[in-house]
């Protein structure tokens, strides 16, 4: 038996920032469903301040979907690259998806330099 993935996202925003009239509000979703995930993970970790590339195992290789939740501002790097993407909250202490990625990953690092530590949450799944 296979597991499966579905991911969704739903954003509501208000049009006129002096009115709340419900005929404002403009909302906007996506979903992305996949029934033949063969391993999924879910990894939570906290990552202190001052760490750089903290390995995270990815237990699969070509792992195709990988989510991140984060309650810091953090940056990454991707299957052993030397660029980095930061990856930033709007309110700090608020764990908040701040990445999604569809492709091969082989290798994930993180970094934290936010001046707390981060509270993460990282989903892989490989199809």
């Amino acid at each position: 038996m296979s597991n499966t993935l579905k991911i969704e996202l739903a954003v509501e925003t208000i049009e006129d920032n002096n009115s709340n009239s419900p005929t404002n509000i403009c909302k906007s979703s996506a979903t992305v469903s996949e029934t033949s995930t063969s391993k999924s993970r879910n990894i939570k970790e906290i990552i202190t301040d001052s760490t750089v590339d903290q390995v995270i195992n990815i237990p699969e290789s070509n792992t195709e979907y990988l989510v991140i939740f984060s309650d810091q501002n953090i940056s990454i790097k991707l299957n052993g690259s030397s660029d980095s993407i930061a990856l930033n909250v709007k309110v700090p202490g608020k764990k908040t998806p701040v990445f999604m990625n569809r492709g091969d990953i082989d290798s994930l690092t993180i970094s934290n330099s936010s001046g707390s530590s981060a509270n993460l949450e990282v989903i892989l799944a490989k199809i």
